[in-house]
This record gives structure tokens, sequence and C-alpha cells, in this order.
């Protein structure tokens, strides 16, 4: 029989982890440049769909 695999990470260090990518995200969305300043808002929108996905209260 297997055992069961351990997470790599525990939940709150998942919500700690997004809440950082988020806040480099909005921080990325910033750029001057408008095709990569676009592409940053589509990564700030999924990380924080993953957010609400952990159950993380959201600003």
């Amino acid at each position: 029989m297997t055992e069961p695999v351990k997470p790599a990470l525990t939940d709150a260090e998942e919500r700690r982890l997004l809440a950082e990518i988020a806040a480099l995200a909005e921080r990325l969305a910033e750029s001057g440049d408008p095709l990569m300043r676009g592409q940053y808002q589509n990564l700030a929108g999924r990380v924080s769909a993953l957010r609400a996905i952990k159950g993380e209260a959201l600003p």
C-alpha cells in the first residue's frame, strides 16, 4: 500500500504566498508597456481567483 502524499505547503503558507504574488502582480500591472500591463492585469485576476478558491477574504 502506498502512503498518502504530504502536502508541500500548508494552507496558511499557500495563502501567504498568494497574497505576496497578488501584491507583486499589482505592482507589475503599472508597467509602461500596454501589452505587458494587460498580461499583468490578467495575472492579478488569476491570483485573485486562486485566493477566493482558498477562501481568503479579498480586499
